[in-house]
């Protein structure tokens, strides 16, 4: 079956991109491109639309959907020149071949792990997404909020997969918060690279440890869910702003 293709506004403002494609049989990258527009989805539609193309990435595409599954596309890095994008690539490539060379030999797991303290450049506005998050930051609705709320950042806590009660846990504490503009706010929106992810109901706001609050509640219910989740805020947030924690009719 032929991948959806990004809409014109996704397009926009990706410019160039890198890619990174990967067997979600066992999770492991196996081709790395770079590309403009909807070049990304070009070796999935062209396995399914040209049998004559027998490369090895084609065969393993074939494998892939053949079990019954899709390949699982990331995008690495966006928003670049072509310049750029031929060095991210060139650099992930020798990243990966290194890493499939160490796994040759006895590591322990504890040592296969990255250990930077500090995200790569950009790395939240433009570092590893998915496709869908990719969709979900140029194409999401922007959210027109009309209830008192607390936006809160969880970008940092954030991990992919996580189930609302997850995203909850990590929402509701520990936050500098003003005492009186937080017990003003019906709703907490948890906010990963300006999207909502969940949408909690505060019933209380109570003190933990240094001096911070943290807020019990529930997941809020369908209607108010739906109204703001997956929805964008980029008109609530302030341009290179550091609080995690923003006030919307407070």
């Amino acid at each position: 079956m032929t991948s959806d293709l990004f809409s014109d506004s996704v397009i926009e403002n990706l410019g160039y991109y890198v890619y990174i494609l990967v067997d979600p049989r066992n999770n492991k990258p196996f081709y790395v491109g770079k590309g403009v527009g909807n070049r990304v989805f070009a070796h999935m539609n062209d396995t399914v639309t040209d049998e004559t193309k027998v490369s090895l990435k084609q065969s393993l595409i074939r494998d892939i959907q053949h079990d019954g599954k899709q390949v699982e596309i990331y995008i690495a890095r966006h928003g670049l020149n072509g310049d750029e994008a031929f060095e991210v690539e060139s650099t992930l490539i020798d990243f990966i071949q290194l890493r499939n060379l160490s796994n040759e030999v006895e590591v322990h797991e504890e040592e296969k792990q990255l250990t930077n303290i500090v995200l790569g450049h950009h790395a939240a506005e433009r570092g590893l997404m998915t496709l869908n998050e990719i969709q979900q930051l140029y194409g999401a609705e922007e959210a027109e909020i009309t209830d008192p709320v607390i936006i809160i950042n969880i970008n940092r806590k954030y991990t992919r997969g996580m189930s609302p009660e997850e995203i909850y846990g990590i929402t509701r504490a520990s936050w500098k918060v003003s005492a009186t503009s937080a017990a003003k706010a019906t709703y907490a929106l948890a906010s990963f690279r300006g999207i909502i992810k969940e949408v909690f109901t505060i019933s209380e706001w109570v003190p933990v440890e240094g001096g911070r609050m943290a807020f019990n509640g529930e997941i809020a219910v369908d209607g108010i869910a739906q109204k703001y989740r997956n929805r964008a805020i980029a008109s609530y947030m302030k341009v290179g702003a550091q609080n995690p924690v923003r006030y919307v009719n407070c």
